[in-house]
């Protein structure tokens, strides 16, 4: 009897233990329920956006359904357009951090699937992260149960549905950029050193113009063809002249089809079409100035002439290729350093260390 009894003790104690660890709530997502509820709006474009009209609709609809519906919405999300990534993940995740700090927010109102998402995969993974929380999705427009199966399956399908949409959109919007591209127009962004006249229209009716940073800008390719300065010199002389950007910027604009007539674009690889935009240099000039610079593609460096700190300057020459050295001053480190002349030559040492060493020391 007394070992029976020991027995059944173990088990209950057993019994107890795996109740413990698999308790019937454990996993189990637990569905929130009241009518507070927060709202999420969006839109497709930034100028949507700018102009409030559509999110102001949304809102307003909203707000009439909460009120029929007897939902209290305690705060508004979104407010973003759907080419701007970065904000929208942060208003979600600004959103869900609410959520998880206050249990009694159980819903989340928003217009239509589409408004809430159009990213497919990535959208039905914050619709789970929000039913793992215990929070209804409601779109107003298309109203399903979040959590029954058949519901989890339809609110899928909404957002896989509006990710072929988005996908169809882009790909014709991709085409229409491609024909205006094969006609000579610039479809994007005006470039630095002109002005666009009519830049609210359509981009075959633009009308740029050259304006009085392109005509300093015609200069800076000037001093590019004719080799005696680098990047960073030409830099220099434009910043006193008032045109503040950066080296890498000022490579970028050097490169720059655009300046010498032509529109370029990853859409149509391999492709040169001649603009119907003025040319603020001729091929001749751009041509020069680009040989320049794949024959010297450290061109940006700039040049010392003379100083006691590379007395080996053409003298030492590199015992391959017998480029001769040339030398610079790295000024992060306020140090010198020499480097072969030649194209495709990698040899960069310090100069306190090769002047060492010819020294014998």
């Amino acid at each position: 009897m007394a070992q029976d009894q020991m027995q059944n003790n173990k088990k209950t104690e057993i019994q107890t233990i795996i109740a413990g660890h698999f308790s019937k709530n454990r996993g189990k997502i637990i569905r929130r329920s009241g009518n507070i509820s927060i709202s999420y709006n969006r839109v497709s474009s930034k100028d949507q956006m700018e102009n409030g009209n559509s999110l102001s609709w949304q809102n307003e609809q909203m707000d009439l359904f909460a009120l029929k519906n007897n939902y209290q919405i305690t705060a508004q999300y979104g407010g973003t357009f759907e080419s701007a990534k970065t904000d929208e993940r942060k208003e979600f995740q600004r959103m869900l951090a609410e959520i998880k700090k206050d249990p009694s927010i159980a819903n989340v109102l928003v217009y239509s699937y589409d408004r809430f998402s159009r990213s497919g995969a990535n959208g039905i993974f914050l619709l789970e992260n929000l039913r793992k929380l215990g929070v209804r999705i409601i779109a107003i427009t298309q109203e399903v149960d979040s959590f029954t199966p058949t519901g989890m399956f339809q609110e899928n399908l909404y957002m896989l549905i509006s990710k072929l949409d988005n996908d169809m959109r882009k790909d014709k919007s991709m085409a229409g950029t491609k024909s205006i591209l094969k006609k000579g127009y610039w479809p994007y962004g005006t470039p630095f050193g002109y002005d666009n006249l009519n830049k609210f229209a359509t981009a075959d009716k633009h009308e740029y113009v050259i304006n009085s940073h392109g005509l300093v800008l015609r200069q800076a390719f000037k001093w590019k063809a004719e080799g005696k300065y680098s990047n960073q010199e030409i830099l220099d002389k434009l910043r006193a002249k008032g045109l503040k950007f950066s080296l890498r910027n000022l490579c970028r604009i050097f490169s720059n089809v655009f300046y010498c007539g032509y529109v370029k674009s990853s859409l149509l690889p391999g492709e040169l079409i001649k603009g119907k935009h003025p040319a603020l240099i001729d091929e001749d000039l751009f041509i020069k100035a680009n040989n320049i610079t794949q024959q010297n593609p450290r061109s940006g460096v700039p040049k010392i002439y003379r100083t006691d700190a590379l007395p080996l300057k053409v003298f030492v020459k590199d015992e391959i290729s017998l480029s001769p050295f040339t030398g610079y001053h790295n000024k992060s480190k306020n140090l010198y350093y020499y480097k072969a002349r030649d194209k495709g030559v990698r040899i960069n040492v310090s100069a306190t260390y090769l002047n060492n060493k010819f020294a014998g020391t």
